[in-house]
């Protein structure tokens, strides 16, 4: 027990969300896969959509506050959650530049590199948003234009960095060229319990969840904008030496041409910064 909820209380109020959800339930299994599915996921990424967070919130939360009880019941950590913010990076660059279907074609790209890295799909989340499984498998959703969250199961923060971020971002790297993707994380380990389990104790836990993980995705966010800054200033001087290789018809490629071009330099730079004679 912690702050006085126990697991028999979660339980009992994740129960009354999955009595409540069987007659809505019923209503969308009647609908043919198409209709489900723009119900259910978000057309462009097919991830859940802000309809799963708008109905959910409070069983997800539950759900989360329920492995951290049983984590402390078991001296253990393994049914952590951890929640991912991920923004992508060159969006408006390429919506300004390419025009707005080169970005949606970029969202797709991205989305896709999501589902592999996590081991997710559509018919694993549509089962997810009729809480089928119990939300169980790793989720995916569509938070808004070029936000995404993750909610990772039986994954602390440590483990999410190590394996699942670093999995998504080297895989966007490998695979796109200009876009990136800023990922916060935090995990259930770091969150308050609230006071009791009335629906708006519950949103507030997750949204102190979301916004911890947004501000940990600008801080990513910002050291991406670094990097990419210095790796654009080396391109940059990588091109002027070529030009000045070319221009003095030296080979770039040829080691004693470099050689001497970088002695001829060092000599350059000693004459400058060294100081003049007095006459």
């Amino acid at each position: 027990m912690i702050n006085n909820i126990t697991l028999e209380a979660v339980k009992l109020e994740k129960e009354k969300i999955e009595k409540e959800n069987k007659k809505v339930k019923g209503l969308i299994n009647k609908l043919d896969s198409n209709n489900k599915e723009l119900l259910l996921l978000d057309p462009l990424t097919n991830f859940l959509n802000q309809k799963f967070l708008h109905n959910y919130t409070k069983y997800l939360t539950l759900t989360m506050i329920e492995g951290v009880l049983l984590n402390e019941i078991n001296n253990t950590n393994k049914h952590t959650f951890s929640l991912l913010f991920c923004d992508i990076d060159g969006l408006k660059l390429v919506n300004d530049t390419m025009g707005h279907q080169a970005g949606d074609e970029g969202i797709i790209a991205i989305s896709e590199i999501i589902h592999k890295s996590i081991r997710t799909n559509r018919e694993e989340l549509m089962d997810t948003f009729l809480l089928n499984s119990n939300i169980l498998n790793n989720i995916a959703i569509r938070s808004g234009g070029d936000e995404f969250i993750i909610i990772l199961p039986n994954c602390t923060k440590e483990m999410a960095l190590v394996k699942v971020i670093k999995r998504i971002k080297n895989n966007i790297k490998n695979k796109i060229d200009n876009m990136s993707l800023s990922i916060g994380v935090v995990d259930t380990s770091e969150i308050t319990l609230p006071k009791n389990l009335l629906g708006l104790e519950l949103i507030k836990t997750f949204n102190s969840m979301v916004r911890i993980a947004e501000e940990r995705m600008y801080e990513d966010k910002n050291k991406n904008m670094v990097q990419k800054s210095k790796t654009e200033k080396q391109k940059y001087v990588a091109k002027e030496i070529t030009r000045i290789f070319n221009n003095l018809g030296l080979d770039i490629n040829n080691k004693d041409d470099v050689t001497n071009f970088y002695n001829y330099l060092g000599e350059v730079i000693n004459k400058i910064n060294s100081p003049k004679k007095q006459r």
